[in-house]
């Protein structure tokens, strides 16, 4: 009776480990099953790269250390989508997933980056499958697929930050890959190969900003620049692709003040933003700035879009901070100009509200650039964080009051002036008008002198 217990106790124990363990098992790598998003249904990472007879798990091994991130493989779906296949050696520790990614679909002379959008699918240790957003796979019979470089988010606890005050919002790692898609009766087959990059080694991102005397109408430019340096040695610099996003603020401040000058409250600050808009531009070396400031009284400005670091500063008057980031870059691409404008709500002389419209730049990156290094022309693709600007202008700004004096002083001097020469004014006033008209009346006594003959 008891050998009939003890073999009933373990067909027990038996049933009641399959079921523990079919209910807590642990996935591991070789599981297949496809995901759902968005009503698509997507293979899984693993299922992809192993469908590769030359795959090698081992070949991705986790270091907690490693935060970069390295593009291994790309795919086309059926649905015109496009895959990028990552590496990411700290895995899941590092708790990092990829933001965008730099694709040209033309090469050589025709190289031309976007960055595009990337979104998780799904991953396994330390590799990832991402979606690019916004991509539609062309129905060419040969596709290129040119990635210079691929971002994640900054992350303070283990990314530098500038050292300055422009801020870093993603970080590049280089790719410098050229993937050939090729499509022969109705199979597809890929081949890589390693491309050239350009590497920025420095980097300043700000604005000048240009006002009138006593700012009275309240308009103003912000000219918005990058200065910058790269690890190659460059003699002429011909063409600059640029990618980045503008918003419009608004910022109220109010400033806790009564009539009489009584402080109420403590001051405070609102902002309003407007919608991010992209922006994806090349710029030539011919390329030319030019903005007019002021409403009745306008002040024309010009400059190069493309500038070495010494002919941009030969009339700027910078902070002692911006002279410091960029004086020791290599060139200076002046590439957006926006409206400024400051006003105020008072109360006889005491602002109550104090307004101030503009724009800012964010998620700033250089895609590309041509350029001439020992007669040798490139053409490459660039490795370059995005940042967002300095919120504060680059330039000395000018100071009213000190403008109001000075138009003052100058108006005093010019009535001093004319009080001293005022006894001497008939005879200077004569005296200006004899000269002239004394070559008016040289001409008609030649005339008159031929008329006589």
């Amino acid at each position: 009776m008891a050998v009939k217990i003890n073999k009933m106790f373990l067909l027990f124990v038996l049933i009641l480990s399959t079921i523990l363990i079919s209910v807590f098992a642990v996935p591991t790598y070789n599981s297949y099953a496809s995901i759902l998003i968005d009503g698509i249904e997507y293979s899984t990472v693993l299922e992809d790269l192993q469908s590769d007879s030359s795959f090698n798990i081992e070949s991705y091994p986790l270091n907690e250390k490693d935060y970069s991130l390295q593009v291994i493989q790309i795919a086309e779906s059926e649905n015109k989508e496009l895959f990028i296949y990552a590496y990411q050696p700290s895995g899941e520790i590092g708790n990092l997933t990829a933001t965008s990614i730099n694709i040209s679909t033309g090469i050589e002379e025709n190289l031309s980056y976007k960055n595009y959008k990337l979104s998780l699918l799904n991953s396994s240790g330390t590799l990832y499958k991402y979606k690019v957003e916004d991509f539609v796979v062309k129905d060419d019979a040969l596709r290129y697929y040119d990635i210079s470089s691929i971002f994640r988010k900054w992350n303070g606890d283990i990314d530098e930050d500038t050292g300055n005050d422009t801020e870093i919002t993603e970080v590049a790692y280089e790719v410098a890959k050229l993937y050939t898609a090729v499509t022969v009766d109705g199979v597809v087959s890929y081949s890589c190969e390693e491309t050239a990059v350009v590497d920025i080694t420095d980097e300043y991102l700000s604005f000048i900003r240009y006002t009138t005397p006593l700012n009275w109408t309240g308009n103003a430019c912000d000219s918005h620049f990058v200065a910058f340096s790269t690890n190659y040695e460059i003699d002429r610099l011909y063409e600059i692709q640029i990618s980045y996003v503008t918003r419009t603020y608004k910022k109220t401040t109010d400033t806790g003040i009564l009539t009489g000058g009584v402080q109420i409250g403590t001051p405070s600050t609102t902002y309003e933003y407007g919608e991010d808009v992209p922006h994806n531009y090349t710029y030539d070396a011919d390329d030319e700035a030019e903005v007019e400031v002021g409403l009745l009284f306008q002040t024309k400005y010009t400059w190069d879009r493309i500038q070495t670091v010494d002919e941009f500063l030969e009339d700027k008057n910078l902070t002692s901070t911006a002279l410091e980031n960029i004086r020791k870059k290599q060139f200076v691409l002046n590439f957006y100009e926006s409206e400024y404008q400051e006003w105020a709500d008072s109360i006889g002389a005491v602002a109550v509200k104090e307004y101030e419209t503009g724009t800012r730049v964010r998620d700033m990156t250089i895609l590309r650039l041509k350029f001439e290094t020992n007669g040798v022309t490139y053409n490459l693709g660039v490795i370059n964080n995005k940042y967002n600007s300095s919120d504060t202008p680059a330039n000395v700004q000018r100071n009213p009051l000190q403008d109001l004096l000075s138009i003052i002083f100058a108006c005093l001097l010019f009535i001093v002036l004319l009080v001293i020469i005022w006894p001497f004014l008939p005879a200077i006033l004569s005296f200006v008008w004899k000269v002239i008209c004394f070559p008016f009346k040289l001409i008609k006594s030649i005339f008159k002198k031929k008329d006589k003959k």
